[in-house]
């Protein structure tokens, strides 16, 4: 069956957006059942060493030591996320709505700050705005 034909088939099977890739890197169905053998033997030894790992990890997770060291830096982290947080929060936020996002270009307390902001991204001053604060 040619290319042409296979596609013709595919969409009355798959629809109008039916397509189709060929790879360039294909083996052949005996590579194929060989690599199946390969992956069946690695995946019995990784998962043997990963159980002796998990295992290795479980004792070592259990020391008192590092299970304080282990609370406290937890702890320091959820306040250290929250005062980065708050320290990036403005009134405004502008930007551009692609649809599937926001593109944020400017942020500022009030709209003087964000049109501030903006002109010195773009360089272009807007007439009658240099300092109005709304």
């Amino acid at each position: 069956m040619t290319a042409t034909e296979g596609m013709k088939v595919l969409r009355k099977l798959l629809g109008p957006k039916a397509g189709w890739r060929e790879s360039k890197s294909r083996t052949s169905p005996e590579d194929r059942a060989a690599a199946q053998e390969r992956s069946r033997l690695l995946n019995a030894e990784y998962d043997a060493v990963k159980a002796e790992r998990d295992a290795r990890r479980r004792e070592l997770l259990s020391d008192p030591v590092y299970q304080d060291l282990a609370k406290r830096t937890g702890d320091l982290e959820l306040r250290r996320n929250a005062a980065q947080a708050e320290s990036f929060r403005h009134r405004l936020t502008v930007g551009i709505n692609e649809g599937w996002c926001f593109m944020v270009r400017a942020e500022g307390d009030n709209w003087a700050d964000v049109i501030r902001t903006l002109e010195a991204k773009s360089a272009i001053a807007l007439p009658g705005r240099e300092d109005q604060t709304v």
